[in-house]
């Protein structure tokens, strides 16, 4: 047999192999030592892309940095001195975050999953600069919204070839991803439930918690609540599929909208 098969030796490493290794031993991080301070945190983005699902699973289990013992300091207002109310922890207890050496509050899932443009720089003031302006609590409810996938009214012409749109935006109402889906379908109801699918797909892709679908398609939105209300075997596969991407997420939720108010939305401009 030996003729057939060179003997190998673990003490032989190829140069290539040698190189491999010394790159996944740059890219190690001793997670146990990140910071829990707000602003002594590293932007996601400056972490080497094979730990950042790392670091994003690692936070949320240590839970956001809330020194709830701190003696927190007044500042002259508008309208008299005002500060942060320790209780505002037990209302966003998952994201908010404070930190002492500045008097500002921040944002836990932005810092982990915001993108990188004009945000994760410094644009929001929850990931950047931070929040101070402790009059305006309602800004801290607001921050607390989850993004929203807005699926537009969908159109099937004569030879089953449909066209849709998938639209997620955040609290603020800004555009956050766009796709558009055209192929051959049966029905709209299989173009939208094919456009729920890729809703959840790019909510994934965007490393989201927590997202809300909002569709014009009343049995889509009950073939979600229960298979069992599938009208076909087609779109059961695309249900199946969105079960699938559950787990990626923290919460889902699903909404039905009157049609006309999909349209609405879509020739005011508001889901473009």
């Amino acid at each position: 047999m030996e003729r057939f098969f060179k003997r190998t030796s673990n003490e032989l490493s190829s140069p290539l192999i040698e190189s491999e290794r010394s790159k996944q031993s740059r890219v190690e991080i001793d997670l146990a030592n990140l910071p829990s301070d707000p602003g002594e945190r590293t932007k996601i983005s400056d972490y080497h892309p094979n730990l950042r699902d790392q670091i994003r699973r690692e936070y949320p289990l240590r839970g956001p940095c809330q020194p709830r013992n701190h003696q927190f300091v007044q500042t002259q207002g508008g309208e008299g001195k005002r500060r942060f109310v320790s209780d505002w922890f037990n209302d966003f207890p998952n994201w908010l975050e404070y930190r002492v050496a500045k008097d500002a509050a921040f944002c836990l899932c932005c810092y982990l999953f915001k993108s990188n443009v004009g945000e994760q720089g410094g644009g929001d003031c929850f990931t950047g600069i931070g929040f101070q302006n402790w009059k305006k609590k309602e800004r801290l409810h607001d921050q607390n919204l989850p993004p929203v996938i807005y699926i537009p009214a969908s159109a099937t012409g004569n030879n089953h070839k449909s066209g849709v749109g998938v639209i997620i935006k955040n609290h603020r109402g800004f555009s956050v991803a766009v796709a558009s889906l055209h192929g051959n379908h049966n029905s709209a109801i299989e173009a939208e439930a094919q456009a729920v699918v890729k809703g959840f797909q790019l909510a994934a892709h965007l490393k989201i918690q927590n997202i809300i679908l909002e569709s014009d398609c009343q049995d889509v939105i009950r073939a979600l609540d229960n298979l069992m209300f599938c009208p076909n075997w087609r779109i059961s596969l695309m249900i199946n599929r969105v079960n699938h991407l559950k787990p990626l997420f923290n919460g889902i939720k699903w909404n039905w909208i009157p049609r006309e108010v999909n349209l609405l939305r879509m020739h005011s401009g508001e889901a473009s």
